[in-house]
């Protein structure tokens, strides 16, 4: 037979066969093929479908988490800008260096904004001043304290300190330094500035910017508040050697 004809025959044969198939078993196979087909089909379909659907609901949840740290971070913005726009310069100060303040004058605009003079409640000499701007707070209370002590200080050896007094605005900026060279003279400035310390007594505060200089490096011994003069004197000599090292 030729290919044609063999083509009509195996089509006729499988003809049969799922005729004799649907007699035996009253069900077509092919068709059970196709329908299982379609059930996998319809599983894949479903399948994306809640895959879609759970990709966008892990979408919104990007889209809510990103929401809400947005408004805790401009919250926050507008909290930190009320208290500047609030700051009171009396209580700031009282509460940054724990003491006592009374208003001496202020020049002021309708928002409180303008120039501030203190004095401090148990020593009407020490006088300073406090800018307001805008929430902003500038201030020269433990610059003119430190001033004060020095200039009350009566010794000798305070002729060997530089001192620095400038004023930015009507804001004072007060340094005193020792200028070092050895491990010598760091001893020896060590034990005036220890004579200095001893005489501010509690008075005395780590943010005055008293200092040893060598060359263009500074060296603050006491580098915090209710260190001994030992530690301080040990601070000094540890920056110095890695000074001198480098």
């Amino acid at each position: 037979m030729g290919n044609k004809e063999d083509w009509e025959e195996l089509e006729r044969w499988q003809e049969n066969a799922k005729q004799k198939q649907k007699e035996r078993f009253k069900l077509d196979f092919s068709e059970i093929d196709k329908n299982k087909e379609h059930k996998r089909i319809n599983t894949i379909v479903n399948v994306l479908k809640i895959t879609g659907k759970t990709i966008k609901a892990g979408e919104i949840a990007i889209v809510i988490i990103v929401i809400a740290i947005f408004l805790f971070i401009f919250n926050l913005i507008i909290s930190n800008l009320n208290s500047k726009i609030n700051v009171d310069p009396e209580k700031t100060i009282e509460s940054m260096y724990h003491t006592k303040v009374d208003l001496v004058s202020k020049d002021v605009d309708d928002k409180e904004n303008g120039k501030y003079i203190f004095k401090v409640s148990d020593n009407d000499e020490i006088q300073f001043t406090a800018i307001r701007k805008y929430g902003n707070l500038s201030e020269d209370y433990t610059d003119n304290c430190h001033k004060y002590y020095f200039n009350k200080w009566e010794n000798e050896a305070k002729s060997i300190f530089v001192i620095n007094e400038n004023k930015i605005g009507d804001i004072l900026e007060y340094d005193t330094y020792i200028g070092i060279n050895t491990a010598e003279d760091l001893d020896k400035s060590m034990s005036i500035i220890n004579d200095f310390v001893n005489y501010c007594g509690s008075n005395f505060s780590a943010s005055w910017r008293v200092y040893l200089k060598k060359g263009d490096y500074t060296i603050y011994p006491y580098q915090q508040d209710g260190i001994t003069q030992e530690e301080a004197r040990e601070n000094a000599e540890k920056i110095f050697r890695n000074i001198v090292n480098k």
